[in-house]
């Protein structure tokens, strides 16, 4: 069977597109930041070798880097589902608090907690202290991760 016609072709190949070339819509996110894919994943083995060392994809699931500041590799991939992903983000390079989902308002003075899930972003609400905004957060992510695991989405 030609490789270019295997399920995971397209993940592998986009994966090194999104680290390699300067013209991907994404590559400021990935190799703009200096992610790098393995030199196992590369070169006339690698397509092999990325099968091997990550198995076949479950229904539902991308890869994922385990930590998002290191490269793809063996060690820091995975295959998740969305939901697994949701807790995955690396924090936006203009956060003022260094909690995701916590930043504060300065035309209001006020700490803002909010939480996304399925691509819709839910407000907490406006907190006095950014303590209190970021302890609103903790609860609501571990409220969400008692309703995943009791579905059996996580």
């Amino acid at each position: 069977m030609n490789q270019k016609y295997h399920p995971l072709y397209n993940t592998w190949a986009t994966m090194k597109r999104r680290c390699d070339n300067p013209n991907h819509i994404s590559y400021k996110n990935y190799g703009g930041r200096g992610i790098k894919v393995c030199s196992r994943w590369l070169g006339t083995d690698g397509f092999t070798n990325f099968l091997t060392d990550m198995g076949e994809r479950p229904d539902g699931h991308t890869i994922d880097r385990i930590d998002n500041d290191k490269d793809y590799s063996p060690k820091n991939c995975k295959w998740s589902s969305r939901k697994e992903q949701l807790f995955n983000r690396r924090m936006r390079s203009d956060n003022t608090s260094g909690v995701e989902g916590v930043r504060w308002v300065k035309r209001d003075k006020y700490w803002l907690a909010r939480i996304k899930v399925d691509g819709k972003e839910h407000y907490l609400g406006g907190f006095p202290t950014k303590e209190q905004a970021i302890e609103a957060r903790k609860q609501a992510l571990l409220k969400l991760t008692l309703v995943l695991h009791k579905e059996g989405l996580l």
